[in-house]
């Protein structure tokens, strides 16, 4: 394979384009609307678990960074 971006096999050439400004847009767009949604629902349980259940805030706490900290390990 060359390192100008161009693949061949099979007598094909097929060039690929440079990962631009307009990708890194997209995938920002996409992991923007990931991450609101994800800190609309931990809010929303925040609240349900300490005004409905009756848990403190502290443990809630320490359990949200509990889980993180064991999804940092198991994502890597």
């Amino acid at each position: 394979m060359s390192s100008d971006g161009a693949i061949t096999g099979n007598n094909n050439s097929i060039t690929v384009r440079p990962f631009g400004i307009r990708d890194k847009f997209g995938y920002l767009c996409g992991d923007l609307g990931t991450c609101f949604i994800l800190g609309l629902v931990n809010s929303f349980l925040m609240i349900y678990y300490t005004n409905v259940l009756g848990i403190s805030g502290a443990i809630v706490g320490s359990l949200y960074f509990v889980i993180k900290l064991f999804d940092a390990f198991i994502d890597v």
